[in-house]
């Protein structure tokens, strides 16, 4: 099992760079290396000031690339709002994008350093793929459901269970109502588990079903358009979504299993899944600080997102529906966007992340979720390997979100010594806070420290 420690120094002797890239366009172009580079005063206006108490942020270029799915192209509204700078970032191709069966050969040959993924999806590949961990994630596919055609009038989970059944009884309802009908999905590995799982619930096979597919989702939603579906699951959260506009409903969805059966449960996680930033381990050996900020950022658009989720307003989100439509050549809406966010995969705070990364009882740990799927996907003969394991997947997230979860308690001790600072040392105080609100926990620290010790 993989260890990875080597970002963890101490006090000012930290210095590094990079964040986040975003992707604009259908087109993949290779870039340069990218290496942590020397400070550069024209990063920021406030680096002239940091290069004076040796605390100014490099510059770093970095290769990075996006999925065309919804929350994947979150990543576009730190792209729009410059935050890539604003942390000595600089992507070298601000439109890359990819298809999913591309991103193992491009993290692999580092074509990226950094791109968009599907922690199921590298569950699947991570024998070809012992290069490519997690940096972090940004959200839970807890929405992810079956859907049923518009004006069926089919009974759902959620209804059974307001009138009152069991959960045994509403389950079993609601999923014989598939008995001898027309279902297509996307069949990739956390969505068969799910399907998996609720049919089982349910008391049905897959030979209950009067017809069964497997498709990409263009064709699902050709077929469901087209009256050849009575029920569908497609994969990507901006088809879910703008199926749901289009008046499908779900029956029955993961945040089903995980609010009605026992907690921890095989069956109430076998279908979850988590969308976030994977990292080419080499470039993370090679930029342990640089991961700090590209981290920082992700946590500061996902902070975006929930903005608006929370206000019910599409001032930040409305940045990726155009991207979004354009990937997918479907045309997405800022409301559908958001509908993303909130219903299909909704988004998680750095706070709200200690259940995934920390809090071992939590039923949404990494280690409990994916193991499980691990041993599964062993026992399937998906993977032949004995010793894979969770760490193997996402072992970085949980040092990166535990080393920035310290870094911010250090900040926050810190700060309570700064109030009666003067002169320079208050304007590497302000600009240490600014860092600090935009989840630059590193840079926060250091630049604080410089001002309380100088």
């Amino acid at each position: 099992m993989k260890k990875y420690h080597s970002h963890r120094r101490s006090g000012l002797a930290r210095l590094g760079i990079t964040a986040i890239g975003a992707g604009l366009a259908l087109t993949l172009a290779a870039c340069s290396g990218v290496e942590d580079g020397s400070a550069n005063a024209g990063v920021s206006e406030d680096n002239e000031l940091l290069e004076k108490y040796d605390v100014a942020i490099p510059t770093t270029d970095l290769k990075m690339g996006l999925m065309p799915y919804g929350d994947h192209m979150s990543m576009v509204i730190a792209y729009e709002n410059n935050w890539f700078e604003e942390a000595g970032i600089q992507v070298d191709d601000k439109r890359a994008t990819f298809d999913l069966d591309q991103l193992q050969g491009l993290m692999i040959n580092r074509t990226f350093d950094i791109a968009t993924n599907y922690i199921p999806d590298q569950l699947r590949n991570a024998q070809g793929s012992p290069d490519v961990n997690f940096l972090g994630i940004v959200d839970i596919t807890s929405g992810t459901g079956v859907l049923a055609a518009p004006d069926s009038n089919l009974k759902t989970i959620e209804s059974e269970l307001e009138a009152g059944a069991s959960w045994d009884d509403a389950v079993a309802t609601v999923m014989n109502q598939m008995v001898g009908k027309r279902f297509g999905m996307e069949d990739v590995g956390a969505h068969r588990g799910f399907i998996d799982t609720v049919m089982d619930e349910g008391g049905i096979s897959f030979d209950d079903l009067g017809e069964f597919q497997t498709s990409k989702d263009p064709q699902l939603v050709l077929m469901a358009r087209g009256d050849k579906l009575d029920f569908v699951l497609p994969q990507g959260g901006a088809i879910e979504a703008k199926l749901i506009t289009e008046g499908w409903y779900p029956i029955i969805q993961q945040h089903d299993l995980i609010e009605n059966l026992p907690a921890g449960s095989p069956e109430a996680i076998s279908g979850v899944g988590n969308v976030g930033l994977s990292i080419n381990e080499k470039f993370y050996e090679e930029n342990p600080d640089a991961a700090l900020r590209i981290a920082g950022v992700m946590f500061r658009t996902i902070d975006a997102v929930i903005e608006d989720v929370n206000s019910d307003t599409t001032d930040n989100v409305s940045l990726v529906a155009p991207v979004l439509s354009a990937t997918t050549s479907v045309e997405i809406t800022p409301e559908e966007v958001l509908s993303i966010y909130r219903d299909v995969g909704p988004f998680i705070s750095f706070e709200d992340q200690a259940d995934v990364w920390a809090n071992e009882d939590s039923p949404l740990y990494y280690k409990t979720v994916y193991n499980l799927q691990i041993e599964r996907a062993r026992e399937a003969g998906v993977i032949t390997d004995p010793d894979l394991a969770a760490e193997d997947l996402a072992g970085i997230a949980e040092e990166v979100y535990i080393e920035m979860s310290r870094l911010k308690s250090e900040y926050e001790e810190l700060v309570k010594e700064a109030g009666d600072l003067t002169g320079e040392q208050k304007e590497l105080a302000e600009i240490a806070a600014k860092h600090y609100e935009n989840r630059n926990y590193l840079d926060a620290q250091r630049i604080l420290s410089a001002a309380l010790n100088s």
